[in-house]
């Protein structure tokens, strides 16, 4: 079974949560548009296993991030708040 190189492999380090706040220039910089704490940003891009979201930004937030990027001018659509990190996707799957 094919089993993705984590270092190689960009689809297997999708993170959501990382994308968006790399779009925005940085965890502070996100923060400081949708009007959190840096560390609930950082929470976002944790893993489960370090008491994060695993990549994902939560729904209630949605909202805030969308009109923080339409006011500064960053690209993004509900869909990129929605997707899925491939790795949870993929271990669901096998």
């Amino acid at each position: 079974m094919y089993q993705p190189d984590p270092q190689t492999d960009p689809l297997e380090r999708y993170d959501p949560a990382e994308a968006i706040a790399q779009k925005f220039g940085g965890y502070r910089r996100l923060a400081l548009a949708v009007g959190v704490e840096t560390s609930t940003v950082l929470r976002w891009c944790q893993s489960r296993k370090m008491q994060g979201t695993g990549g994902i930004i939560p729904m209630r937030r949605w909202d805030d991030v969308l009109l923080a990027a339409r006011r500064a001018g960053v690209s993004l659509t509900r869909t990129e708040l929605a997707a899925t990190p491939i790795k949870r996707a993929r271990s669901e799957i096998q």
